[in-house]
């Protein structure tokens, strides 16, 4: 049986150890891959994924964002103290912020079931991008509403909180 966002956040949220364990088993690659994107350092991105899941392991657990969310958050928050500490101006801060944004982005792009996933990865590319159909069953048309519709609808309660904007 595969373990689900649901199942985490119930342990996590009772503050059982392994709640933080299968958070970290199911988030930390995301978490570190913002932290080392939007940082540019390794050894910064390692210390702010440690301080991410302490800091949600630590801090309230009852609250409105969900917890994938709230790591999310956090982890751009570190991230913009250690560029301002590092002395970064405000468009080095905005660049960090765009990054992390599409790692975000893809994550729950990849997360999505089919026809969702493939139809909105052909939607959002960009023009002259677009892969060119490969048999006759493959119109490259107009993309599916329904489809289209669903995965929209399924990416904005993934990326729900995940930006302080």
């Amino acid at each position: 049986m595969a373990v689900t966002y649901s199942d985490v956040e119930q342990v996590f949220a009772a503050g059982q150890p392994e709640g933080l364990a299968a958070a970290y088993s199911m988030w930390g690659a995301l978490i570190y891959t913002v932290a080392r994107r939007g940082s540019g350092s390794a050894e910064a991105a390692a210390d702010i994924t440690q301080r991410t899941f302490l800091s949600a392991w630590h801090g309230p657990r009852d609250v409105s964002l969900d917890l994938k969310a709230r790591l999310v958050l956090t982890a751009r928050t570190l991230v913009r103290r250690h560029l301002e500490e590092q002395g970064a101006d405000r468009a080095a801060q905005a660049a960090a912020d765009a990054v992390i944004d599409r790692v975000v982005v893809r994550d729950e792009l990849t997360a999505l079931a089919e026809p969702s996933r493939s139809v909105l990865l052909r939607a959002l590319a960009p023009p002259g991008t677009r892969p060119v159909p490969v048999d006759a069953n493959e119109s490259g048309g107009p993309f599916p509403a329904d489809a289209v519709l669903a995965g929209l609808q399924r990416l904005e309660h993934g990326l729900a909180g995940s930006r302080s904007v």
